[in-house]
């Protein structure tokens, strides 16, 4: 949204799709309102088919206050009566209408189709107490039962140093945190991190000898250097089980040396608080893959026993409501299109901050539109790679920049009514993205501190 006219598009052109823009405060949520006015009182379109979501209970209501008062005025002009019983019509519909929370829409929706969401038919959500409340009694049960077992990754890391109540907190932010897990990828081999942190330090510890004058190189100061590039190539060689018992030499101090300049200096003192940082990190780098194991049992059979838990006492909780919104919709196509039909628009306010959980969610529904209006048959509005001849691509007309042009040309390819493919993809979100949430490895790094602190 760069100008006044951007906006008027967005508002009047109804028929198009648009992704709008902006920074805080330039008023995104005050269009999307207008946008809805424009589509009931000129479109005609009910209200009851349109679906308008937000992320916070308190901008639902303050969407739903600000379109009241639109349509109360647009319900009071004499100028034009057809808008005007089409407002009046709407403030009719406001109570019942879908302006709310994305979880609250998700509720709605499982509430209708308890049966196919594999939920139970009472299903009811917790208060935070009850629910914290329930992880920790499962929490506790699982820990005590894998601890009593010899090959599990629980004894394996309290073998290496990690407490229960340590574990116990892992265990409880990771099941916090679950809605992540789908973009989280844990290290096939965490030793890579550790192998491209030696290789930079040899780097610059060469790159401080290769600037050291070749008549200052039998420094001590400069065989010093030397002595710590050594020790490092052969460091990155050693296996994992040989890097815990890593000592490194004692790093002489005294006079600066052979660097004269103060750059150089300053660059070796540091060098040399890195390699004394190394017996740490190089136990911490030798215990990630138990982390990792630990974390994988976590994931494989601790979330498994929560989950069946919260079953047996028919409570689904706040991620639950769009973990299971995700795989239904994912599952069954008659319930896909049943929603779809419903709800002729979708319109969501600050879509940046959607995790990748429920913007899956939104563009499964959104596909729907973008199917009608293109006269496309996508399975997702947005993802996805769209395979097009190369004089199909030359035709194509790109306006818009980042999200809005997946939107684009789609229309176009409708437009054109040219043959397409589409083949599916796995996204990778980036740090942003994940940023909603921990990071589950980031959960593991905790606990190592703990244990090395």
């Amino acid at each position: 949204m760069t100008d006044s006219a951007d906006r008027v598009r967005a508002v009047e052109e109804t028929g198009r799709s648009f992704l709008i823009e902006a920074s805080a405060g330039t008023g995104k949520t005050t269009l999307l309102v207008s946008r809805i006015l424009r589509l009931v009182t000129h479109d005609g379109v009910p209200l009851t088919r349109i679906a308008a979501l937000t992320f916070t209970e308190k901008a639902a209501t303050e969407m739903k206050t600000r379109l009241r008062e639109r349509l109360e005025a647009a319900s009071a002009d004499d100028l034009d009566p057809i808008a005007r019983d089409r407002a009046a019509a709407a403030l009719t519909d406001l109570p019942g209408a879908e302006v709310s929370t994305l979880h609250a829409f998700c509720a709605r929706l499982l509430r209708e189709r308890p049966v196919e969401a594999e939920l139970d038919l009472d299903f009811h959500a917790p208060d935070e107490s009850v629910s914290a409340e329930l992880v920790r009694e499962t929490v506790d049960g699982w820990i005590r039962r894998e601890a009593a077992e010899p090959a599990s990754a629980i004894t394996a890391a309290l073998r290496a140093g990690a407490q229960p109540a340590e574990i116990a907190r892992l265990a409880a932010s990771l099941v916090e945190q679950r809605l992540i897990l789908a973009t989280a990828a844990l290290p096939d081999d965490p030793l890579l991190e550790l192998r491209a942190e030696l290789r930079a330090l040899a780097d610059e510890l060469r790159a401080v000898l290769t600037a050291t004058p070749t008549r200052d190189r039998a420094h001590p100061r400069a065989r010093e250097i030397a002595r710590l590039l050594a020790s490092v190539e052969a460091l990155s060689a050693l296996p994992a089980t040989a890097l815990p018992s890593f000592r490194p030499e004692p790093l002489e101090r005294g006079s600066r040396g052979p660097w004269r300049d103060e750059e150089t200096a300053g660059l070796v003192g540091k060098l040399r608080e890195r390699y004394g940082e190394l017996p740490r990190r190089l136990t911490a780098f030798a215990l990630e893959p138990v982390l990792i194991a630990l974390v994988r049992s976590i994931e494989a059979s601790l979330f498994g026993a929560v989950e069946e838990e919260k079953r047996r006492r028919g409570l689904v909780d706040f991620d639950d409501l769009l973990l299971c919104t995700r795989d239904l919709l994912r599952r069954s196509p008659s319930v896909r299109e049943t929603f779809r039909r419903r709800y002729e628009r979708l319109l969501v306010d600050e879509f940046q901050d959607t995790d990748p959980v429920q913007a899956e969610i939104v563009l499964r529904l959104a596909v729907g539109y973008t199917n009608v209006t293109t006269g496309t048959r996508l399975t997702d509005a947005h993802n996805g790679l769209r395979l097009l001849h190369r004089e199909v691509v030359e035709r194509l007309d790109i306006t818009q920049n980042r999200m809005a042009h997946a939107s684009e040309i789609v229309a176009q390819i409708g437009d054109m009514k040219v043959p397409y493919g589409e083949s599916p993809v796995h996204i990778l979100y980036t740090d942003y993205s994940k940023s909603k949430g921990q990071s589950l490895w980031n959960s593991v790094n905790i606990l190592v501190e703990l244990m090395f602190r």
